[in-house]
């Protein structure tokens, strides 16, 4: 295979799609595992509102009051603490927010482990300035596709499709610019560039 096919920019080129997809995926781990600290961190921050409020009614109810209303106010609000405290054990248990981080933060460094290497791979090819790709070239490449394959296989069954076609959006951009994000404005933009490229060749030659 040439090298310039193996580098070439679009699904077309092995190496240029492989990045690309471990960039992507980098980014969308990146951005779940922030959304699940963010919920952990959340819930935290409820219970210790809860354990405080329920730590000053106790104080409050130390002292004697006399009056129906006193009574009726501590019962009400230790009864919603006590349902409070309930929804938040059954949150914790039920979506185990913390979990679901380290997961996402563990596929991150995996996808993250894979960029690099990769890079590390177009690196020593280009040191090697050579024309065909030598074949140990191609076999590291194949060892890089079994490890995404281990990768992939871990990955959770259910992706958010949202977020997952945000990050591909995203991932564009930052290769191609502000603003295009979408295949349609890439595709449109490699054109501007074929085209602009046309008038320089000729009038070289």
């Amino acid at each position: 295979m040439k090298r310039d096919d193996f580098f070439k920019e679009g699904d077309d080129g092995r190496w240029w799609y492989e990045h690309f997809s471990a960039c992507m995926n980098e980014r969308y781990h990146g951005e779940m595992a922030a959304r699940f600290r963010k919920k952990d961190d959340n819930i935290r921050i409820a219970v210790g509102f809860i354990a405080i409020a329920g730590l000053v009614i106790t104080i409050f109810s130390l002292f004697p009051q006399s009056g129906t209303i006193w009574f009726w106010a501590v019962f009400v609000l230790s009864f919603a603490l006590s349902v409070g405290s309930l929804c938040v054990a059954y949150v914790l248990n039920v979506f185990p927010f913390k979990e679901k981080e380290l997961l996402h933060i563990e596929l991150q460094r995996r996808w993250n482990d894979l960029r690099y290497e990769l890079e590390l791979l177009r690196n020593s090819i280009e040191r090697s300035s050579v024309v065909n790709l030598k074949e140990d070239h191609l076999e590291r490449f194949e060892d890089l596709l079994r490890k995404k394959a281990v990768i992939t296989d871990d990955e959770p069954p259910t992706p958010d499709k949202k977020l997952l076609d945000e990050c591909y959006f995203a991932e564009n951009e930052r290769r191609h610019g502000t603003g295009n994000r979408t295949d349609t404005q890439v595709r449109d933009l490699r054109d501007k560039k074929a085209a602009a490229s046309q008038p320089a060749a000729a009038n070289a030659s």
